[in-house]
């Protein structure tokens, strides 16, 4: 999908890089509190949120993947987003990424 969209980016005649974003669930805290948050939020789904739920990222090694992954297909911008409330998540995050 990313080369597609670079083609169309420079077919269109635009100047620079188009930005390519993503976003993944992570916690790393009570695994359970993290599935229960995103089953909610999800519930609308024919699955009840499931699939979303079990895909969060739950260990550092999983994030760190995660990241060299996005990267090496040319993710520009990765959103990493909480699942579980608490400020605590970032300080957790920033301990696996930074």
């Amino acid at each position: 999908m990313i080369a597609k969209v670079r083609q169309a980016w420079q077919e269109a005649g635009r100047e620079g890089e188009p930005r390519i974003s993503a976003l993944v669930y992570f916690g790393l805290g009570d695994a359970e509190v993290s599935m229960g948050s995103l089953r909610r939020y999800y519930s609308f789904l024919p699955d009840g949120g499931e699939g979303v739920a079990v895909s969060a990222l739950r260990s550092p090694d999983a994030i760190r993947a995660a990241v060299r992954a996005f990267a090496d297909v040319g993710v520009t911008e990765l959103v990493l987003d909480p699942t579980v409330p608490s400020v605590d998540e970032v300080d957790r995050l920033a301990d696996v990424v930074l």
